[in-house]
């Protein structure tokens, strides 16, 4: 029976060592002899990855550095997100983190926080929507995954990747009790009809396309604009409409709200930002009456329900809204 070699090991050597964090003076000196280049710095595989991936970030460091504060085997709440902004925000006081959820490695979005939710059932296309604009909302950068935008899961193995075709070294030498990453590795669907999903002219991908794949192809979710593609279209057009998430502050004031509310509140010196996300399956209500000068801002293609002072925001909702200035919040 094979055993996955990794989980014997003692990385004392080859992982986390201070030697690293001194290489990363000359290497930031380098860069920063050539304008509009960034330094990308990815700390996963440790004890605490907030803690470690923010020291490798700094003046005489990294521009950046994401980590693995996502990547939780539990489904998502407005407490776990909480939680994790309040520490980012500590220990990335000056900037320089980035957030990722799907990866080449540690699998795709659809399939990150259990891919159910508190009660067992699956997550809706909804969700994913919501989570799309919570994302591209919170202080730092988003590393988006190629297909994550399309909503794609990952591939099964064996059922979508026979196992004679995986690719990925730790899935050839160890399954099947380690399938490996292949599941999140196959080629990205552009065109339902054509061989291989119009990614490559070879006579075989790299690796084949699921079936499930060729439905969220781009060509199927250009044409609506209700599609999860277009979601992420729309908002990244529209968060470099709003300076509070572009030019504003590294850190964000993070409300305390009840479940499953997970609400924020972000600043530049043009723009105050109310972003208010609901993670479950079931409308929430809020009282704006600590904000009555709170409008709604258009365009993000979320909205939700305002009578008088109270906010009805639907299941997998979203609601962003304008802030005074002047107000003391």
């Amino acid at each position: 029976m094979n055993v996955n070699p990794i989980v014997r090991q003692l990385f004392k050597y080859n992982f986390c060592r201070e030697e690293t964090l001194k290489a990363l003076k000359p290497i930031r000196e380098l860069v920063d002899q050539y304008p509009g280049v960034i330094t990308l710095a990815e700390v996963t595989f440790c004890e605490d990855s907030i803690v470690l991936s923010s020291q490798h970030v700094g003046p005489d460091k990294l521009h950046m550095a994401y980590n693995s504060a996502l990547l939780v085997d539990e489904p998502i709440s407005a407490k776990l997100m909480h939680d994790t902004l309040k520490k980012v925000e500590h220990y990335f006081s000056d900037g320089g983190n980035c957030w990722i959820v799907g990866n080449h490695d540690y699998g795709r979005l659809k399939s990150c926080w259990t891919g159910k939710d508190v009660n067992g059932n699956p997550y809706p296309d909804e969700f994913y929507h919501g989570i799309a604009a919570m994302l591209l909302s919170m202080p730092g950068t988003f590393c988006l995954y190629q297909g994550d935008e399309l909503g794609l899961p990952e591939a099964k193995i064996p059922g979508d990747i026979p196992p004679e075709e995986i690719k990925d070294p730790f899935g050839k030498a160890l399954y099947p009790e380690v399938p490996g990453r292949d599941g999140s590795r196959t080629p990205m669907p552009w065109k339902s009809y054509a061989a291989n999903a119009g990614f490559t002219i070879a006579q075989r991908a790299w690796l084949p396309v699921p079936k499930p794949h060729l439905n969220r192809a781009v060509n199927n979710q250009e044409p609506d604009p209700n599609s999860l593609l277009n979601t992420w279209r729309r908002l990244m057009h529209w968060r470099q409409e709003q300076p509070a998430l572009i030019w504003g502050m590294t850190n964000a004031k993070v409300l305390d709200t009840d479940e499953p509310l997970f609400a924020f509140i972000r600043e530049s010196a043009e723009q105050r930002l109310l972003c208010m996300f609901n993670l479950g399956d079931t409308p929430v209500q809020y009282d704006l009456s600590a904000y009555p000068d709170c409008q709604e801002v258009k365009g993000s293609g979320f909205t939700a329900d305002r009578s008088g002072d109270m906010l009805k925001i639907p299941a997998y909702g979203v609601f962003f809204g304008e802030l005074n200035l002047s107000e003391d919040v």
